[in-house]
């Protein structure tokens, strides 16, 4: 590997020569593969929803243009390539991000997933990644509801108040429910939908809600949320586009 130019010369069978010509500009050979790497997730760590991938390439010919592919295997045969990405390569570091797990594996019991990552340089030749297993298992990270003044043990409270704190690690926690306990009903506390101030008073979410849910307020109508089914039929039918999700 190196680089090379390539000098011509002729000579008959008098022994007569030619000048030495310059027959090309300079050339590199490479045969040598890029060295790739993944580096975040952990290996062997669990995973779900949208994922980012990191790692690094090393090459002396690799193209500031060049982007890493990221493949997963499940089948123990066949490799395919992860879409709707988006890859970036900044010196010998890259990234990709918005890797959605749900479009490799999105059942309820968790999956081990063996994923790889391909540099092509500019002599072609392709470097691979060492197999990295992650598990999926999108039931894992769910939200987190902790009481802070009832003893979950205790047979009888004193409060009529339940007080607690909910934390996500993906988020802002969008819906939270009361259960009612004599027949494990769900009634919305955090409703996925709202009416803002844009609401023309027209009414037409009122009678398009299912639950009877939506009643004139004032100045705008209002979504009941103990009624409240979060169907999303109301934010569909406003003219006004004002009920938010």
């Amino acid at each position: 590997d190196g680089e090379y130019k390539i000098y011509l010369q002729a000579e008959d069978v008098a022994g007569n020569k030619t000048d030495v010509i310059e027959a090309t500009s300079a050339f590199i050979v490479d045969s040598t593969n890029p060295t790739v790497k993944i580096t975040s997730p952990v290996s062997n760590s669990v995973v779900n929803k949208a994922v980012t991938f990191v790692g690094t390439v090393q090459d002396s010919n690799i193209a500031d243009s060049a982007k890493p592919v990221l493949e997963y295997l499940t089948n123990g045969t066949s490799w395919t390539a992860i879409t709707g990405t988006t890859a970036t390569l900044d010196g010998q570091s890259w990234t990709i991000t918005d890797v959605d797990t749900t479009k490799i594996h999105n059942t309820t019991a968790a999956q081990v997933v063996n994923f790889r990552v391909k540099f092509t340089d500019k002599a072609a030749n392709l470097g691979t990644s060492a197999d990295y297993k992650l598990t999926i298992d999108q039931n894992a990270d769910r939200p987190e509801i902790k009481l802070t003044n009832i003893n979950i043990s205790a047979s009888a409270i004193s409060s009529n108040k339940v007080m607690g704190v909910i934390s996500d690690d993906d988020g802002d926690v969008s819906k939270l429910y009361r259960i009612a306990t004599s027949k494990y009903t769900r009634r919305s506390i955090i409703m996925a939908y709202k009416i803002t101030d844009a609401c023309l008073s027209c009414g037409a979410c009122a009678g398009e809600c299912p639950a009877g849910a939506i009643a004139e307020g004032d100045g705008k109508y209002e979504i009941n949320a103990d009624a409240c089914l979060d169907c999303g039929a109301c934010a569909a039918t406003c003219p006004a586009g004002a009920i938010e999700e």
